[in-house]
Order: structure tokens, then sequence, then C-alpha cells
């Protein structure tokens, strides 16, 4: 082969193995940027699952601290708050490894008038060997860094804050390690200026919300002191004639007697609906049936909406029982009459209707958390001015109230609403100007509903004590004086305590008993419950009626093993169903 051939070859050759070795450049250097993009990519992956869920923004840089120091193996990390009005560095987390932690405030002149300027301009600083490089400012040797990078975060001109790593022996920092704390500082920063972001809305919420609290308060004590001014009149003038009159001889008492009751049943039908509304008063469900209860309220209805007012009964003559506290269907009722009244103020038409329904799926999901079933629909119709929209939309807003401050507390229909929907029903509203209001209550229908009268009154008899001795703890004398005399009267023997220290020492003498009958709300640290809880331990077949006005979360009903029943009773009520309620826990035990 000629040799101009063979140089031919051999360039060619020379030529191709340089490509190959450009093509093998190429190939690691791809390799080398994907692996360097997997390991930033990782890294950032890493801090958003550290940072992601946190809401402290010291444990947000305490987080990305830890991070930066176990993926850069440097020998300390931490982040330095910058206060430019007080001249501070203020280093608030720092995480350590070979090298001690620091916390605490720099004066700023100690990083140095250089470092300062290029921090402000949003520059990184980057030092591989702080005794051989000007740059480095002399506070880094003071606490051990050689090497180090310090990443300042700058918003809208202002130097807030700074990413820093420290290493205790020179360091060559490459170009990844460098942008990499740059995007951790960046986005570290930006979580912590949205968790603080969040903590101010969140305390100016709060401290709306306490605002809003307060003015709701002026309102309910405007309208809650009318009505139980009103009340507490009712009783206090029937009262006086009713003693006027037993003083002059006379027994015609009767009515004061019963007008001044009918004004407690309101008072204590008003309290049970607060406490109603705030989801604490235990409701006593039972089969309801509705003709007889609204025949009942029929004269307190007429008397309520006036003689410029016509009222309407419709009921379905195959009505089934409800499902729920008839005390609070009474008040609920009365609350729409009232309503119903006040929307009529030249007279008009209410009408009271109730029949049987069935809520197929359909229908249901028309309704707000409806759910299909059985149901009574009890509505209040009135021919008033009716409400428009934007009032309607807020009639169960707690609070709302288009009555002139001081004539309403604004809690009937909210009181209303709870109370329906605690017992697993529904409430309906149409209202339209000029064309009046409808308030429908969907009530679920009692297990075993059915048709007919109510339940036969227990006999005289069935409420007569056998001779079984009570102890009564109640710290409020009138109170415990009424309950004593109502039980002596049915043919208790009572012990009468005023406080659980007696108790527990009247027990330690071995005093029999055959009932414990407590308030809950006792003077002292041990409560009715808590009272109740010590006798038993010596005493578990003692059956136990707790009393109470004030506390009235329910204690538990379920007996446990060779245990006798807990009961529980609001106050105030009728003397003759605490002397029904005292017969049957005793009868049940």
């Amino acid at each position: 082969m000629p040799d101009r051939e063979i140089d031919r070859l051999r360039q060619r050759v020379a030529q191709l193995e340089a490509e190959q070795d450009r093509l093998l450049d190429e190939h690691r250097s791809f390799v080398d940027s994907l692996y360097r993009a997997r390991r930033r990519d990782s890294a950032l992956l890493d801090l958003n699952e550290r940072i992601g869920k946190l809401e402290a923004p010291r444990e947000i840089m305490k987080a990305a601290a830890e991070l930066v120091g176990e993926r850069l193996g440097v020998d300390r990390a931490g982040y330095a708050e910058i206060d430019e009005q007080e001249g501070l560095y203020d280093i608030v987390v720092c995480w350590s490894g070979a090298l001690p932690p620091i916390t605490g405030a720099l004066a700023m002149e100690a990083i140095g008038a250089p470092t300062l300027r290029l921090f402000r301009a949003g520059r990184t600083l980057v030092v591989a060997d702080g005794r051989a490089d000007p740059a480095s400012p002399p506070v880094w040797r003071d606490i051990g860094a050689r090497a180090a990078i310090s990443v300042p975060l700058v918003r809208d001109g202002r130097f807030e804050a700074s990413l820093f790593v420290h290493q205790a022996a020179p360091r060559t920092w490459t170009q990844e390690e460098i942008e990499l704390l740059q995007e951790i500082a960046a986005r570290t920063w930006e979580a912590v200026k949205r968790a603080r972001a969040e903590a101010a809305h969140a305390r100016v919420e709060a401290q709306l919300r306490q605002a809003q609290k307060m003015e709701a308060l002026g309102h309910l004590t405007g309208g809650i002191a009318h009505d139980f001014n009103n009340l507490l009149m009712a009783i206090l003038g029937n009262l006086e004639i009713l003693d006027r009159r037993l003083d002059q001889g006379r027994v015609d008492v009767r009515r004061q007697a019963a007008n001044a009751m009918h004004a407690v049943k309101r008072a204590a039908a008003l309290t049970q609906r607060l406490l109603t509304f705030a989801r604490s008063h235990p409701l006593e469900a039972e089969s309801v049936a509705l003709a007889p209860l609204i025949d009942e309220m029929r004269p307190i209805i007429a008397a309520t909406v006036g003689a410029s007012i016509a009222v309407e009964v419709d009921l379905a003559d195959d009505l089934t029982s409800v499902w729920c506290d008839p005390h609070q269907l009474e008040s609920a009722l009365l609350n729409l009459v009232i309503n119903a009244r006040d929307a009529m103020p030249e007279g008009g038409r209410l009408r009271l209707a109730a029949r049987n329904l069935t809520l197929d799926a359909a229908a249901a999901a028309t309704l707000s958390g409806g759910v299909p079933g059985d149901y009574v629909r009890l509505s209040v119709t009135d021919s008033g001015v009716g409400m428009p929209s934007e009032v309607s939309s807020q009639a169960f807003d707690p609070f709302f109230t288009t009555k002139p401050r001081g004539q309403g507390a604004g809690l009937g229909l909210s009181i209303l609403y709870s109370f329906v929907r605690q017992s697993r029903g529904f409430v309906e509203l149409r209202s339209e100007v000029g064309a009046g209001t409808e308030v429908a209550l969907l009530l679920r229908r009692a297990p075993t509903a059915g048709v007919g009268a109510p339940s036969p009154k227990e006999p005289e008899a069935a409420t007569a004590g056998r001779g079984e001795t009570i102890m009564v703890v109640e710290d409020e004398d009138l109170v415990r004086q009424v309950i004593v005399e109502t039980l002596r009267e049915q043919g208790y023997d009572c012990v009468e305590v005023e406080s659980a220290q007696q108790a527990l020492g009247l027990e330690r003498s071995g005093a029999a008993f055959d009932l414990l009958l407590t308030d809950i709300g006792l003077p002292g640290r041990t409560d009715g419950r808590e009272l109740a809880r010590r006798i038993r331990l010596n005493r578990p077949r003692l059956p136990v009626l707790f009393i109470s006005g004030h506390d009235v979360t329910t204690p538990p009903g379920a007996r446990e093993a060779g245990e006798s029943p807990v009961v529980y009773l609001p106050k105030p009520f009728e003397m003759t169903r605490l002397a029904r309620k005292v017969r049957e826990v005793l009868d049940a035990a």
C-alpha cells in the first residue's frame, strides 16, 4: 500500500479517535449533569417533605438547616435574621456537626462593610479558605469557620436573612453546591414568610372573632335581659297579688299561681333553648304524639297571637308520633308562633299543619344534609310581611335579628335549627315579601310510630315512697328545702347535705341511704360527679340521680357490672317530675 494511502488512513483513525473522545466527554458531561440534577431534585424534594407540614417559622428554618448539614456534609449550618434598624445579625437557628453551635445576635459591623455591601446587593459570599481570602469576615475566624458560604435573602431591596454553612477546614465549593444552597435558602424563606403571614392572618381573624363575639354578647344580653325582666315581672306581680289576697283571707288565687307557674316555665324554656343552642344541654328524646301536644298548646298559642290573628290547625288523621324532646318541640313551636305574630302587626292568619312524609333520595337531595327516610312535616305558616332573600338566607344564623336592639337576641331560629338537627331532622323555610312565611320542621318518626292518644299519665301511687332513705346533696338552701319537703310528702326519708365533704363524711360513718340525689355543680374541689364516683367505690349498687342547671353534660348512663344506673334531671323541673324520676331510678336499681 502506498505511503500516501497509509497516512490518509492514519489521519482518519486519529479523527475517529478524537470524535470518540469528544462523544465520550459529552456523554460523561451529560451523565454528570443528569446526576447533579437528580441530586438537586432529591434534595429539594426532601426539603419540601420536611417543611411542608411545619407551621412555626423557626421549625421550618431548623429543618432546612438540618437538611443542608446532612446533604452537603458541612460542619455547621443555620439561619440568621437581619434587623437593619437595630444593626443586628441575629442567628436564630443553628445545626452543628464538627463545629460547636452558635446562637445570638452579632453587631452587623462585625461582619465588615465589604461583606454587608455584597449581602445587600443580593450576592452570595463564597470563601474556600478564610486565611487566604481577604473577603472573609474576621468574625468567621473567631467562630472556627475556615471555609464558608453565606446566601443573603433580599426582598424588595431589604436584607432580611441569611443561610450560612461553615467548614472547619478549607474546602473548594462546587457550583452545584452553591446553586443548591441558593435554592434551599429561597424556598425556605418563602415558607417562613408564608407561615408568618398565615399566623398574622390567624391572629387578625381571632381578634375579629373576639370582636364579633363581644358584639354578639351585647345583643344576647340585651335580648335575654329584656325577656327575663318581663318574666320576672310576671312572677313578681302574680306572687304579690297572691300574697295580698292570702293576707285578706281570700282563696281565689289559682289564676295568679297558674300565671306565675306559666312564667317560670317560659323562663326555664328560655334557659334550655340557650343551652340547646350551645349543644351542652342533653336532649331527652321520646315518642311524642303531635296532636295531643298541639291541642294542649292551643290556649297558649291563642293568647300569644291575640284576637287579631286567626289560628288554623290542620293535622292529618293518620299522623304518626315523632322522636324528639317534647319540651324543646314546644319551645320551637312557640318561637315560630311568636315570629309569625310579629310578622303580622295588623293581624292575619296563622296555620299549623302536620302530615306524614317519606323522603326518597331525590327529595332528600333538595335539603341541606337531607337523608332519605320517614318523617312528619310540621309547618307554621303566616300571612305576614314575608322576608326578602337577603334576610331569609340569614334567618338561622346565630344572633341575626331584624328586631330593634333589646327586643330579641337573634337566637330563636338558630336554636330551633340546632334542636331539629340534633333530633336528626331538617328545617325548611319559604318566604316572599308580601306573601308570608312558612317554616317546616321535618322530624323523624318515632321508632314505634303509631296513631293514637298520648300515653296515660302515671297514677300518683307510682311516685310514692316505700320508706327509702335519700341523701339530698344541694348547696342552694331554697332548692334543697323544696326538694326535701316534696320527697318527704311522697313518703321518703331524707338526709339533707349541702356539700360533698359532708356527704363523704356521712358515707364514711356508715349512714344508710338508698339513693344519692346530688347537684353536679357543688362548691369546693369535689363536684357531684366526683362525689358519686367516690361513694360508688364502696357502694357500686347505689343508684344516683344527678340534678343541675349549670353543668349539663350528661353523666354516663350505662351500668358497669354490678352497678346501679346513673340518671340526669336538668333544672328547673316540676316537683311531680322529680318524684316520678326518683321512683323510676329506685325501681330500676
